[in-house]
């Protein structure tokens, strides 16, 4: 991880970030299936085949026993997003989501350890881009404090008050802002 410029202070940041990124994947793949119900739509041809018989029965017992689990969570029905929302359906939008994202492990866990390394990066990239600027705007301070004589001289160059280079008056170090 050294040589990727990752260090253990690091850590924390990206595990934030991964765990972050991974309820988000979760909630997104729940919300996907609510939508598109893949055990009605994707699974629907395979209904008919002997094996479905033989599972219907313990599959509809547990959905009653998640029935009565859901009746009896009170609270849910506070929750805005799914207030609204078919308590058997979000049982089996869960079931249909854990499948999935199962599925898709290998690829989804790798691709979420990418996604926190490049963000750690990024984060780093962004702190050394602020305190550049913080370091220069320090910089600036000081020098505009060591021409504080009360006159309106101030130094400037790239990055003056004007925004632009000032050309042969940041040689000279000083220009006169009563334009």
């Amino acid at each position: 991880f050294l040589e990727q410029g990752l260090t253990p202070a690091d850590f924390p940041v990206a595990f934030v970030f991964h765990e972050v990124i991974s309820v988000a994947w979760a909630g997104g793949v729940w919300g996907a299936c609510y939508g598109i119900q893949p055990s009605v739509t994707v699974c629907k041809p395979f209904a008919k085949l002997p094996a479905a018989e033989k599972v219907a029965g313990a599959f509809h017992k547990a959905l009653v026993f998640s029935d009565t689990k859901l009746a009896k969570m009170s609270w849910l029905k506070k929750v805005p997003l799914v207030r609204n929302a078919q308590p058997r359906r979000l049982t089996v939008s869960l079931a249909e989501s854990l499948v999935v994202r199962a599925g898709v492990k290998p690829v989804s866990f790798g691709a979420k350890l990418y996604f926190s390394y490049q963000f750690v990066l990024w984060t780093k990239k962004v702190k050394l881009g602020f305190n550049a600027a913080q370091k220069r705007k320090e910089t600036e301070q000081a020098e505009w404090d060591a021409a504080g004589d009360g006159s309106e001289k101030r130094p400037v160059g790239k990055g003056d008050a004007r925004g632009a280079d000032t050309g042969a008056a940041s040689e000279v170090g000083w220009a006169n802002l009563r334009e």
